[in-house]
């Protein structure tokens, strides 16, 4: 989304290339310069599309104080903000970018955690869709990488946040991924690949 605190607002701008989804498709073979479809983002670190409810998950980086979960279906990410700069999570930074944050469909995120007990920087993620592990439900997997702590946020039918598990810490972890089978490993970067078992 640009330099922190998004000083050049960007990230709301839809003439900059910044903080957004872009939509890009062939025209006789070749791509053509893209659409910016969604707005309002920061850093996401991984976004991923749950392969059963083809919704969209995006894992937010926040500035100083809180990270960011956001879920919404496919079908409807054009013309939504996730509202980066004018919030921070669900919580005011930029003010002079509300008004302009009001003219996109604005989406909620639906699980925010603060930069409390050395959590700085959320590491996506995907909906654990395998069947190792029994599971009931949707659950969404992420991490942070300064904690290391690996966590497992429920979400219902309504999208709404059902609450959230410690499933154990990888240091350094930056990212969530699914295989072919919908099973799920943590990435470190201490080059380390763990997986996600019962326990």
């Amino acid at each position: 989304g640009g330099f922190a605190n998004d000083p050049d607002r960007y990230a709301l701008d839809i003439t900059s290339p910044l903080g957004k989804i872009w939509k890009f498709s062939p025209v006789d073979g070749r791509w053509n310069s893209g659409e910016a479809w969604a707005v309002g983002l920061r850093n996401p670190w991984r976004a991923s599309l749950d392969p059963v409810t083809n919704d969209l998950w995006i894992a937010d980086v926040g500035q100083d104080n809180w990270e960011e979960i956001n879920v919404v279906p496919f079908d409807q990410v054009q013309g939504v903000s996730f509202g980066w700069s004018a919030r921070e999570g669900t919580h005011e930074f930029n003010a002079d970018q509300q008004a302009l944050h009001e003219t996109f469909t604005a989406v909620e995120p639906v699980y925010e955690y603060e930069h409390v007990d050395n959590n700085c920087s959320i590491s996506g993620g995907v909906v654990y869709r395998g069947s190792q592990v029994p599971v009931s439900g949707t659950w969404y997997i992420f991490s942070d990488y300064c904690t290391g702590k690996v966590q497992a946020l429920c979400v219902d039918d309504q999208r709404q946040n059902c609450g959230v598990i410690d499933l154990g810490t990888v240091e350094k972890s930056v990212g969530i991924v699914a295989d072919a089978q919908g099973e799920v490993w943590v990435l470190s970067q201490n080059g380390l690949i763990v997986p996600i078992i019962a326990g």
